[in-house]
């Protein structure tokens, strides 16, 4: 998956028809609008450097690791832009004519 920046958008009609030409799958005039729903988890890190007695056994150096996730606030993580993992994608059809109305208004505004 490519990575956006806020500023960027995307034309979802174009990357339909794109995967429709690969596929070779004809465009008919019969349609039927889906919705397309894409998720990707990120990461967020923190990292600090502290100082501990050196006969800390490996049992106590994992549990200062769990009191530090727990004592840490999530503002004082930043994100890892390096990890980007696949989340739950999947389609859904619109049925509804709300929604198809919904979806042309739409489609008409961003042209």
């Amino acid at each position: 998956m490519k990575r956006l920046s806020n500023k960027n958008t995307i034309n979802e009609q174009k990357i339909a028809i794109k995967f429709l030409k690969e596929k070779e799958i004809s465009n008919t005039s019969k349609k039927k609008v889906i919705r397309i729903n894409l998720s990707a988890m990120t990461r967020v890190t923190w990292s600090g450097d502290v100082e501990v007695p050196n006969n800390m056994s490996e049992n106590d150096l994992d549990d200062m690791v769990r009191y530090f996730y727990d004592e840490i606030d999530g503002s004082e993580f930043t994100e890892d832009n390096e990890y980007w993992e696949r989340g739950d994608c999947y389609h859904e059809q619109l049925t509804t004519s709300h929604k198809l109305a919904e979806f042309v208004l739409i489609r008409r505004k961003n042209r």
